[in-house]
């Protein structure tokens, strides 16, 4: 007869983690504006997780319960208090590798509540403080933008736009961006500054699927000369 299999507490801790980390990322997949976003927040939340099994740190173990709090608000629906414990850890842990996705929430939640101002301050300073991931910090230079965007600062959302682009050309989005850049700087009134976007596009991704707006917004830029 095989002998029982004794479970660790540390064993539990990490199944408990881990399916923590599934039911937050099935939450990111759901909610994120883009797909970039949701890659982004997958490998944080795994980073932050793996941190949270080895961590010997008081302060980093208290960040990650409250970050793992905010989830679980912010999946039921209740923002306000998500919006709470996340700028908790940026006031009160930012030093922490909870601070960084703490940040990057805090502004998405602000901009999904249309509250553009603290988005656009929350995603400035993850794209200040804390742009050692890659994807997230993609995102947040789009968070800008998108942000300027709406409070109408088109110029200044051109520029984040093209510098989203800048620090993934490779990425998924990364056409998208130049396009959506040379767009905005289109409406600026930046014609020429909307040109060499459009250009460039145009001669570096002729095959990509936003070539052909490339090419219209290239015309009307030219006509309106």
């Amino acid at each position: 007869m095989p002998r029982p299999v004794r479970i660790t507490k540390r064993q539990m801790k990490e199944d408990k983690l881990v399916t923590a980390t599934f039911k937050v990322t099935e939450f990111v997949q759901t909610h994120s504006r883009t797909f970039v976003i949701a890659l982004a927040a997958l490998a944080a939340v795994t980073a932050v997780v793996v941190f949270t099994i080895s961590s010997r740190s008081a302060r980093s173990r208290e960040a990650a319960g409250l970050l793992g709090r905010a989830y679980l608000t912010m999946a039921a629906g209740n923002a306000e208090l998500s919006v709470n414990d996340f700028k908790t850890i940026v006031e009160d842990y930012g030093s922490s590798p909870s601070a960084p996705l703490a940040t990057y929430y805090l502004a998405d939640l602000h901009f999904r509540n249309g509250d553009y101002e603290e988005a656009l301050r929350y995603f400035q300073l993850y794209v200040d403080e804390y742009h050692h991931n890659q994807f997230l910090t993609v995102a947040s230079l789009v968070g800008v933008a998108d942000s300027y965007m709406e409070l109408g600062r088109l110029a200044s959302a051109g520029e984040f736009y093209l510098k989203a682009f800048q620090a993934d050309t490779a990425g998924l989005e990364a056409t998208k961006q130049l396009l959506r850049s040379g767009q905005a700087y289109l409406l600026a009134g930046e014609k020429q500054k909307a040109k060499e976007v459009f250009q460039q596009l145009i001669d570096d991704y002729p095959f990509s699927l936003q070539v052909q707006d490339a090419r219209m917004g290239m015309a009307e830029a030219t006509l309106e000369d």
